[in-house]
């Protein structure tokens, strides 16, 4: 409460200063450095919640309530892995190629370690396997497409 009566009192006292310097050359700068001030005040709160690390943890605690960290990771591992299909699938899917199966084998970090695909047709191999690499960041060879 005491930063809106803080930018009211602001307000208040550059439009005061604002008449006064009606048709003053300076006007334009004297807005500008005023407008300038106003957005460091509206900031303030902010900052104050950004910079107090208590707050941010505890909405996070509460966030993930009721979960230990084990069926967190877990959880995350699975979307990972279902991204991991809908992102090959599409892929795939420009290559007029069907996939019939995906196993992919994610780390703790979330780091993609092997992709196994299999389809109904093996054309572009090649291509598609170096289109995998480049996206996830990975080896070639920890891609395995089969029919």
């Amino acid at each position: 409460m005491d930063y809106l009566k803080m930018i009211i009192f602001f307000l208040i006292l550059t439009t005061l200063i604002d008449q006064l310097c009606d048709k003053s050359i300076y006007r334009p700068y004297l807005r500008l450095m005023t407008g300038f001030m106003l957005i460091s005040l509206m900031m303030q709160p902010i900052s104050y919640y950004l910079s107090n690390e208590d707050i941010v943890t505890q909405a996070i605690s509460t966030a993930v309530k009721g979960k230990n960290d084990n069926t967190f990771f877990d959880d995350a591992k699975e979307e990972k892995q279902s991204q991991i299909k809908e992102q090959i699938t599409t892929l795939f899917s420009q290559y007029d190629i069907k996939v019939l199966n995906i196993t992919s084998q994610v780390n703790e970090k979330g780091t993609i370690e092997k992709i196994d695909i299999k389809t109904d047709k093996l054309r572009h191999t090649k291509k598609l396997k170096t289109a995998i690499s480049n996206f996830y960041n990975m080896k070639e060879s920890n891609i395995n497409i089969s029919e």
